[in-house]
């Protein structure tokens, strides 16, 4: 497994849920400790089969994608990330 492909990975769907690693570990019942050791590919915790298995289900994506083993992305992929991000910060803007 690529450690920097998956912190990547794990890194932007963090930012795209706007989530916190600790609201994080309570709805994956992963530990928050373990969860930001993810997050840099420096640190030596991989994750389970058990805890990839939770972070796909909670993303809404799969395990090859969330350890990089995507097919490459088509443009209405990238444009709809880009809305969806755009949705968000709207929508922490203005109804917050």
């Amino acid at each position: 497994m690529d450690k920097n492909i998956f912190s990547d990975n794990f890194n932007r769907l963090i930012s795209q849920k706007d989530i916190k690693i600790k609201d994080l570990g309570e709805k994956t019942g992963i530990r928050p400790e373990k969860l930001s050791k993810f997050r840099n590919p420096d640190d030596s915790v991989n994750p389970s089969i058990d805890d990839l298995i939770q972070l796909s289900d909670f993303f809404n994506v799969t395990i090859d994608e969330l350890l990089g083993h995507t097919k490459e992305e088509n443009p209405q992929s990238i444009m709809l990330d880009f809305i969806t991000s755009i949705l968000k910060l709207a929508e922490k803007k203005y109804f917050s």
